[in-house]
């Protein structure tokens, strides 16, 4: 896979990315997550998505954001370039970054009409790499533009959640890898759990346990990834109850074994054909 990060004005290290991908037919990459958030816009080619245990078809024009807790992945089914931006959320307005809180992904696809108007924006915040007057400010400003653009498409309410729903991923981010029950944190709020849990499911789709379990293989996928411990202890660090439960959560949500998953990290030579299908349109 070929890849140009954009550095300068616009860098990784200042909480910005922009990169373009060019990736040639059966090219994988391998589930994996990270803290920062993740769009990425097809400008041309298909494949399929992998993300929050689903796997989606995608086409030229299709556009998905991800947060930090959703671990992703794709394969290409013939040549495809792609759109990257990585972002931290603290650069965001309060308003935006407080939609995009509770929101572990947004799937669209832009009409052909408006696909030259998203290319357009990624151009202008690349152009930013070379270092200028105002060049961080007019980046920042250019991010804000695209992912209105991706929200707005995906038809997201504009209002963001309730400002006690933001407590709740926060607690969830503190104690996960612990028993982490709704209603113990209802009980901390002053509400009933199944109040709780219609308010975070109507705010982001997905039910608590739900995201809990995301955060939970998010972090798993990471440890089996990037150390050597053996899976016993990977499932109980990252919360689960048995080594047994942790296999069939796992298998269930990536299609494969924590061990197949981290020989695959460790040789990311994998065919289309060896992907696990469980094709889902959106």
């Amino acid at each position: 896979m070929k890849s140009v990060l954009y550095k300068g004005g616009v860098s990784a290290s200042e909480g910005l990315a922009v990169r373009f991908h060019s990736m040639e037919k059966g090219h994988c990459t391998i589930q994996h997550w990270h803290e920062y958030c993740e769009l990425e816009f097809v400008v041309r080619g298909t494949g399929l998505h992998q993300v929050g245990g689903k796997e989606y078809r995608f086409g030229c024009g299709d556009c998905w954001l991800v947060g930090g807790i959703e671990s992703h992945g794709i394969v290409t089914e013939e040549e495809t370039e792609l759109a990257n931006l990585s972002f931290f959320p603290d650069l965001l307005p309060e308003e935006l970054g407080n939609v995009l809180d509770t929101r572990p992904v947004v799937l669209c696809r832009f009409p052909d009409a408006r696909r030259t108007e998203l290319a357009e924006l990624f151009r202008r915040l690349a152009a930013e790499e070379t270092p200028h007057p105002f060049s961080r400010l007019n980046a920042s400003a250019l991010l804000v533009q695209i992912l209105v653009a991706v929200l707005r498409e995906a038809g997201v309410d504009a209002s963001g959640p309730p400002a006690f729903l933001r407590t709740v991923t926060a607690w969830a981010r503190r104690h996960f890898r612990e028993e982490a029950k709704l209603s113990s944190l209802a009980s901390e709020l002053s509400v009933s759990p199944n109040h709780l849990g219609k308010v975070f499911r109507n705010a982001t789709g997905i039910a608590f346990s739900d995201y809990i379990t995301g955060l939970r293989l998010n972090r798993a996928c990471h440890l089996l990834s990037k150390t050597d411990l053996p899976v016993k202890v990977v499932a109980l660090d990252c919360g689960f109850r048995s080594v047994e439960y942790f296999h069939t959560v796992f298998r269930a949500h990536l299609g494969r074994t924590p061990a197949e998953y981290r020989a695959e990290a460790e040789n990311s030579e994998i065919t289309l054909s060896q992907v696990h299908r469980r094709i889902q349109h959106p």
